[in-house]
């Protein structure tokens, strides 16, 4: 799975911009998009990624999830999860007694 980093990486280069001048736009530094690129800061502010995100003109939650993403298929794939993890817990306590 694409990080945000990656994906702003991916996006910055096929839009063929150079880090200072994405710096520039957005008001941050270039090194704090470097390391947002490099994955040294995994969660960036709200704010810095809406910036990022009107700069690079995309939307903001393309940025931030990804392709073909939405909340609600976030919260469908994490029920998945859970229930998948529940059902584990169960067989596991079940087998203890």
């Amino acid at each position: 799975m694409e990080t945000i980093g990656e994906r702003m990486r991916r996006i910055r280069e096929e839009k063929a911009l150079n880090i200072p001048d994405l710096a520039a736009a957005v008001g941050a530094s270039p090194g704090a998009l470097r390391q947002i690129e490099a994955g040294q800061i995994k969660n960036p502010s709200m704010v810095l990624g809406v910036r990022i995100a009107n700069a690079l003109g995309i939307d903001p939650l393309h940025l931030a999830l990804g392709e073909h993403s939405s909340l609600n298929e976030r919260f469908d794939d994490l029920d998945r999860r859970l229930r998948k993890v529940e059902r584990r817990l169960a067989e596991t306590t079940g087998r203890r007694r």
